[in-house]
């Protein structure tokens, strides 16, 4: 009787054992929050990539060279796919997207010479170049920061790449149309 007695005790304390387990198991890990100034390097280059976005897809609807348009096209495309993927990661980073959101909106600058509206391709060029300048700045910005995630840090790296091929692209075009 005193075996059976232990053995149910060693039971119950073994179930309320494993219950406390699976309740640790099922808590929500705490999330990493990357420091304050690294946010705002990361909401910056967001804000740069849509409006790099949103002037890109206005130039390219007032090109008539098919394939100068086609490329200024993957400029906006790639400049909305990386700011895509950054504000997902400033989500997972504990950022706040109705941020993102109210600064896009409060930060739209006017258009690029007054109009947008370009005389010439070579216009177009200068712009795109100086656009160039501003996205790579602001990835290096982000780059030279000690304190990014390593993947955080390789996905700003490939994109970085990815734009300075796109704009390469548009500057061996632009050599042949001149």
């Amino acid at each position: 009787m005193q075996i059976e007695l232990n053995i149910k005790q060693s039971r119950a304390s073994y179930n309320i054992f494993s219950v406390q387990i699976k309740s640790l198991a099922m808590m929500r890990p705490g999330a990493y929050k990357s420091p304050p100034f690294v946010m705002e390097k990361l909401y910056h280059l967001l804000d740069i990539l849509k409006e790099g976005k949103f002037q890109f897809e206005k130039i390219g609807s007032t090109i008539d060279d098919k394939h100068f348009r086609r490329t200024i096209s993957t400029l906006a495309q790639e400049s909305n796919q990386y700011a895509c993927e950054i504000l997902a990661q400033i989500k997972s980073l504990g950022g706040d997207p109705s941020l993102e959101m109210e600064a896009t909106d409060t930060r739209r600058s006017p258009a690029p010479f007054g109009s947008g509206i370009f005389k010439d391709d070579n216009e177009v060029l200068y712009f795109c170049t100086e656009s160039e300048k501003s996205m790579i700045r602001a990835y290096r910005e982000v780059l030279n920061e000690p304190y990014l995630m390593e993947g955080l840090r390789n996905m700003i790296r490939y994109q970085l790449n990815g734009l300075m091929c796109a704009f390469l692209q548009l500057k061996l075009l632009g050599s042949t149309i001149r």
